[in-house]
């Protein structure tokens, strides 16, 4: 029977969709589940974050890791297309260097304790930075979210926090600030364009044999 058959399949296809949503899920927003996790794990034990810290080499070295994965599995074709969205590259850097030290700033002034002067300075130089590399592209290309966007957002705010960054501080608290322009290039030639570039030479040998495991 035709329809008997119709039935009994449309039945058996059910479990089959049920899993592929449950696998879709647990891909796509593994990272952002363990990075929730983690909050309590780091109030509870943050003796292992400081010892991370102190060392001095192991975050830009994790960070290095990252973005060499990121330049193995970016696409370069897509960066012209991506480059032209003018619409979500102004939201980005709106967001970065207007509204998020809009809304700090007057979240610090409401929140501000008694007689501590130093907090609304304090919290204006964290609003005033754009994102770090960790958490902008490498946290992205772990969430499997749009590298290639990342990526372009992640040089470009971060070519334009020296001009900017100042500007939002010398507004917001009157503070004259001097960024190391310097030290900031090598850094991100050193953690993010040769990792990336890296990954890019690896990708034209590899990429055929690890495509799968992406």
């Amino acid at each position: 029977n035709p329809i008997l058959r119709r039935l009994v399949g449309c039945v058996s296809d059910q479990p089959d969709a049920k899993a592929n949503r449950l696998d879709s899920f647990v891909s796509r927003y593994w990272f952002l589940a363990m990075l929730v996790l983690m909050i309590p794990a780091g109030l509870w034990l943050p003796e292992g974050g400081r010892a991370i810290k102190e060392t001095g080499w192991v975050t830009p070295v994790l960070v290095g890791l990252m973005m060499a994965v990121s330049g193995f599995t970016l696409d370069t074709s897509k960066l012209h297309r991506h480059a032209a969205n003018v619409g979500a590259i102004t939201l980005v850097i709106f967001s970065t260097y207007c509204l998020a030290p809009a809304v700090a700033y007057g979240l610090a002034l409401w929140l501000q304790p008694a007689g501590n002067t130093h907090f609304l300075t304090a919290v204006m130089i964290m609003a005033a930075q754009a994102s770090s590399l960790a958490s902008a592209l490498a946290l992205t290309v772990l969430s499997r979210g749009n590298q290639e966007l990342a990526l372009i957002f992640t040089l470009l705010s971060s070519s334009l926090t020296v001009v900017l960054t100042p500007l939002v501080l010398q507004l917001s608290i009157g503070a004259s600030v001097e960024i190391p322009l310097g030290q900031m290039i090598l850094k991100m030639l050193l953690i993010v364009v040769v990792p990336v570039a890296l990954g890019q030479v690896l990708r034209q040998f590899l990429w055929n044999k690890a495509e799968p495991l992406f």
